[in-house]
């Protein structure tokens, strides 16, 4: 083979290993995004279930005339973690469009690499990823369906309170409220969870091996 032949076979080459890497990478940016802004949306969420669970405390406290103020509290909260609730869903379907499409692409791009020791590694880094997203995924379901036990609550207790609030009544919830709290303490902490698993996804994901900020 002539020289010029072998340049231009090794320039190639390395424009064919860099077409790959500028695929690879600005998926992942894309989808670290997707993980990112998610990731903002359930700290949000978990703020106003705090929120929430403060509320119903105080109400569950509250005595007299502090009754009717501590139960419109209570709504508001409540209303402003079922919209939370709904935006950070929002965001998690735009999460595993994203993460669906750069897996595809990335496991595309592996099938290329002919030296077998970059396409093992490739190929673990692939399935380290595609293992992250479904801890994720188990992870949310689970939430998901924590959710669903906690706003029956929550629900139940504005339906009682909207048509009897007195101290009586507040009395004979008081059962309710405490089940309540301690539905919303066990999804906050899996919402934590949630948190950490997507912090230690973006942080494998990005080329800087950290947590990415906005």
């Amino acid at each position: 083979m002539r020289i010029g032949q072998s340049i231009l076979l090794v320039l190639g080459m390395i424009f064919s290993m860099l077409s790959i890497g500028c695929a690879s990478q600005g998926g992942a940016s894309k989808a670290v995004s997707s993980i990112v802004d998610t990731r903002i949306e359930v700290v949000k969420a978990q703020n106003r279930l705090n929120e929430t669970l403060a509320a119903l405390d105080n109400l569950q406290k509250a005595g007299g005339t502090e009754l009717p103020s501590a139960y419109d509290k209570f709504k508001s909260a409540m209303d402003d973690t079922r919209e939370q609730k709904k935006r950070a869903e929002e965001r998690a379907v735009s999460m595993r469009e994203n993460s669906a499409e750069y897996q595809k692409k990335w496991e595309e791009e592996v099938t290329v690499l002919n030296n077998p020791d970059l396409k093992t590694s490739a190929e673990q880094r692939v399935a380290n990823v595609r293992e992250g997203y479904a801890d994720i995924r188990e992870t949310a379901t689970d939430c998901r369906q924590q959710y669903a036990v906690l706003d029956s609550d929550l629900m139940d207790i504005n339906r009682y309170f909207s048509n009897d609030l007195n101290a009586a009544s507040l009395e004979k919830a008081k059962p309710v409220i405490a089940t309540a709290l301690q539905h919303g303490q066990s999804l906050h902490a899996r919402l934590n969870d949630l948190v950490i698993q997507m912090n230690r996804l973006s942080a494998e994901m990005n080329p800087t091996g950290r947590v990415p900020e906005k």
